[in-house]
């Protein structure tokens, strides 16, 4: 499902949101899983090659919510008085640019749009 470096973001996108200062119900607002959730969902991405279901896994609508919240949320977490974005503390801390996030966002809903879609 994930190549190695999309689950790399997906899994730090996961954990970001999970060690957020907000509250479980806040995260579970943003993400509509609690904290223990979502770390629990990072843990079974595959981030390498060698991982256990490297070559695929089966995940729930409510995880792939989870997880196209998570890599749009995430960005929040590095508004500078909630209206500047701050690149250089989010690429730091998430290891990856916010551009590189959304376009992941998008690819997740496109790739899952085409699954879904009528033949």
């Amino acid at each position: 499902m994930f190549t190695p470096a999309q689950g790399l973001a997906v899994h730090s996108a996961l954990d970001t949101l999970a060690r957020s200062s907000f509250t479980d119900t806040a995260t579970k607002l943003q993400a509509g899983l609690g904290k223990e959730q979502l770390r629990e969902l990072a843990v079974r991405i595959p981030t390498g090659p060698g991982d256990p279901e490297a070559d695929g896994m089966e995940l729930s609508e409510e995880e792939l919510h989870a997880i196209h919240a998570a890599l749009t949320a995430v960005a929040t977490l590095y508004l500078v008085n909630s209206a500047y974005f701050a690149q250089e503390p989010f690429q730091i801390e998430v290891g990856y640019l916010r551009e590189h996030m959304d376009a992941l966002a998008l690819g997740l809903v496109k790739a899952v749009s085409e699954a879904t879609c009528p033949s």
